[in-house]
């Protein structure tokens, strides 16, 4: 009969008795484990897991986000990932990965107090207005992920821009109808 245990992940594993004492890695997230000498309960409460504050405590470890299918963030500390995490950066769905794992994890299955965070605070309606003019930047400004804000800011340059530019095309041409006005006296 094999030792049953959980890695740091809460990923259930089952290795042969041989192997208790040593040291292993998980197979589905790659986070390194010491085998027990005996199985775990079969049952592992909700207060054994390991927090989201023990998985970033190690503070030579170097972590990723992924956006799905957008932008990645890092390389950043435990400390930085935590942070994130506090201020909603990082949602359930997005992906995680640490140096040393052999493939991303999604961020609700890494961090086991992310989920909590995210049922148990009210949730946000954006307006349905798409990123333009007709939403006030400063609701789009607490609501936009980075680089939703800078794509915005852009387009604000972009727009001041181009009114100062009409602005100055605007007085040369009367500054020319004037001039043209006065020789022709």
């Amino acid at each position: 009969m094999g030792i049953r245990f959980s890695c740091s992940n809460g990923h259930k594993l089952n290795v042969k008795a041989e192997l208790a004492g040593r040291k292993g890695r998980c197979p589905q997230c790659g986070v390194s484990v010491q085998i027990p000498q005996e199985s775990e309960t079969s049952k592992t409460k909700e207060s054994e897991k390991p927090s989201t504050a023990t998985l970033l405590s190690d503070p030579n470890a170097v972590w990723y986000i992924q956006v799905p299918h957008g932008p990645q963030y890092g390389p950043a500390t435990g400390a930085v990932i935590e942070n994130w995490i506090k201020e909603r950066r990082v949602s359930p769905n997005m992906l995680v990965w640490k140096e040393g794992w052999n493939h991303w994890l999604e961020a609700k299955n890494a961090f086991p107090d992310l989920l909590q965070l995210f049922s148990s605070s009210p949730k946000i309606e954006l307006p349905p207005a798409s990123i333009n003019e007709s939403v006030p930047s400063e609701i789009a400004a607490v609501f936009l992920s980075p680089p939703l804000r800078g794509k915005m800011n852009k387009k604000k340059k972009l727009s001041r821009n181009t009114i100062i530019l009409t602005v100055l095309i605007g007085m040369i041409v009367l500054l020319g109808i004037l001039l043209a006005g006065v020789l022709n006296r």
